[in-house]
């Protein structure tokens, strides 16, 4: 099992912060051929609004009102 401080993910400007992100960086490596060889699935979700940062609370009014089982997910930008 790992512990993996997410708000950190990306930052930089110390040692502990470095290490969250090295750690994550090493755990993606290791969920990829999981992923690929269908041992791990991702979750099921379900897409709410349209796109743009201003979706976010539709996507919170739909998370706290449970209108569906799935993980709940806003495009706030093209990929």
């Amino acid at each position: 099992m790992y512990l993996v401080t997410l708000g950190e993910i990306g930052r930089s400007g110390n040692a502990h912060i470095d290490q969250t992100n090295k750690d994550l960086a090493d755990l993606i490596l290791q969920f990829e051929p999981l992923l690929a060889d269908g041992h791990l699935k991702p979750l099921d979700y379900v897409q709410v609004g349209d796109m743009g940062v201003e979706e976010v609370l539709k996507g919170l009014k739909a998370y706290q009102t449970h209108k569906t089982g799935k993980k709940v997910i806003v495009r706030i930008a093209e990929e």
